[in-house]
């Protein structure tokens, strides 16, 4: 009986210090970041993917929170804005007059943001050797709720479409809610205890209906390239 009492004290003192041990090395953080977006969705089928890669470059943004929960193994929640530009492709009409005015640049703009919610992985802290070092790459997955806002052609993308015609493109680009799937990963530099500098590349992927227009591709992509700075606490 005192041998069964004895393993089980130590059973439970080692479950203590293992969550004694946790708790200490979970780290809060808030961070901010700023760069630029690529849209692949229904609008590269007439033209290579960089043929009018500085039109198509947006801005994006976005702040963020999270904790890691073990010195591998974290979350964060962020909200994001991205202002995208989409190409309008010559085969959504066949009149004359779009495929005109689509001739150059031809391309809409708009807003979007999104509600997002990632598990991150230290790679780096998988070897003990380095948990402790200055450079970590990190991967993460998760899930976002995009909301668009209305997407708008320039007057001069209007200006030679028959009406009936700009009718039916511009209703079929009105604003959207969609979800995506969110991959990426992160190569991020710590220049303090409490200060980091981090790059971070990432792709949401979502229904076709993302960039307004529901086509013969299954999937919109959106890429973004970003870099930032994180508190640590």
């Amino acid at each position: 009986m005192n041998k069964v009492f004895l393993i089980f004290t130590l059973l439970l003192s080692t479950l203590t210090l293992n969550a004694q041990t946790a708790t200490a090395n979970r780290r809060w953080f808030v961070g901010a970041q700023a760069g630029c977006n690529y849209a692949v969705a229904d609008n590269i089928t007439d033209h290579s993917a960089v043929k009018y890669l500085s039109d198509a470059i947006g801005p994006s943004c976005a702040i963020y929170a999270g904790t890691f929960l073990t010195p591998t193994i974290g979350c964060r929640a962020s909200f994001s804005y991205s202002h995208v530009n989409n190409r309008g492709d010559v085969e959504y009409v066949s009149t004359e007059d779009f495929k005109n005015s689509f001739e150059g640049n031809g391309y809409y703009h708009f807003d979007s943001f999104e509600i997002g919610a990632d598990a991150l992985f230290d790679f780096t802290s998988m070897s003990k050797a380095h948990t402790d070092d200055s450079f970590h790459v990190l991967g993460f997955a998760g899930l976002g709720l995009w909301h668009t806002s209305s997407k708008s052609l320039t007057e001069r993308d209007r200006a030679t479409i028959d009406s009936d015609e700009a009718i039916a493109i511009i209703a079929g680009i009105g604003s959207k809610t969609s979800v995506s799937c969110r991959l990426g990963i992160i190569a991020d530099y710590k220049l303090s205890s409490h200060l980091s500098l981090n790059i971070e590349g990432n792709v949401s992927v979502m229904g076709d209906t993302f960039d307004g227009i529901d086509y013969d591709e299954p999937l919109d992509f959106l890429f973004r390239a970003q870099i930032g700075v994180s508190y640590l606490f």
